[in-house]
């Protein structure tokens, strides 16, 4: 549906996401992936928001016509988990995305991408132009890794949120339903076991184990 690629074309992040680099993306520029989208940071910057970022779907999808649901999904979820990480990473005062469709929209690489810019009073990111040509790798690579290692911390966060929330609902579990499988637990342990208490129970658990054996 309004596709504007011409035959043949070689898709720059299709042979990013595939793997390979070329004269102007390199594989140093990609800060996450997950199993439908990648972000990489941009190698076309604007004067006032340096290491601005793009995220694009792992398939090859043109434009915002095309994007499917799932594919949609994982885009806008890691463009989220990046407008954090860039927001607490580049101290900047703000976080503005955009899309661009069709020649007339300005698209002109023909796989749908999503810009993630950091921003800063008195930018005028929407007056300016962007720098001309392409920005060298040694000169995104700091913003790289500064995105790498801020969302790598986040990831860590929410594992152990993930885990924490687990161990709550597990502990509200009503009481009558716990002793059950407790004694349910407690009733498959053999008769010569040895039962060590290793610190990462209240301390009643072993207790309970101890005068079971």
């Amino acid at each position: 549906m309004h596709n504007h690629e011409p035959p043949g074309y070689a898709c720059p992040f299709c042979r990013l996401i595939g793997g390979g680099d070329d004269a102007i993306n390199s594989q140093d520029d990609i800060v996450a992936r997950n199993a439908h989208a990648t972000a990489l940071i941009s190698p076309r910057w604007w004067p006032r928001n340096p290491g601005h970022v793009l995220v694009v779907p792992n398939a090859h999808l043109e434009n915002l016509y095309d994007l499917t649901p799932g594919f949609g999904h994982a885009v806008h979820d890691l463009t989220r988990e990046v407008a954090i990480a860039m927001r607490a990473s580049y101290n900047c005062a703000g976080i503005s995305t955009r899309q661009h469709n069709e020649p007339a929209g300005h698209q002109d690489v023909w796989h749908y991408h999503l810009h993630v810019f950091p921003r800063y009073p008195g930018d005028e990111l929407y007056q300016s132009a962007p720098e001309p040509g392409f920005v060298e790798v040694e000169r995104r690579r700091p913003y790289a890794e500064r995105l790498r290692g801020r969302l790598a911390v986040q990831s860590t966060r929410a594992t152990y949120d993930e885990i924490a929330q687990d161990y709550r609902q597990r502990t509200r579990a009503p009481f009558g339903r716990l002793a059950a499988q407790v004694t349910g637990f407690l009733g498959r342990i053999p008769a010569n076991a040895i039962v060590a208490d290793i610190g990462c129970g209240p301390g009643r658990d072993t207790e309970l184990l101890r005068a079971r054996v």
